[in-house]
């Protein structure tokens, strides 16, 4: 997850969506959680899309 934060604050979206990819790829447990993210992502939504991440770093 942190890799996904890290390119979500940088602006990567498409580098961020090929990496979600792969980790629905590998747990499809994710893909609602997957579902989501990709959806702030092809949004633009990177203030939201970056806090959601963060969220989900802090439980790790």
């Amino acid at each position: 997850m942190a890799r996904l934060l890290d390119l979500a604050e940088r602006g990567r979206i498409t580098d961020l969506l090929h990496a979600l990819a792969a980790i629905e790829m590998e747990d499809a447990q994710f893909s609602a959680w997957a579902a989501e993210v990709r959806a702030m992502a092809e949004a633009f939504q990177l203030r939201e899309l970056c806090a959601a991440l963060a969220r989900v770093e802090v439980r790790c």
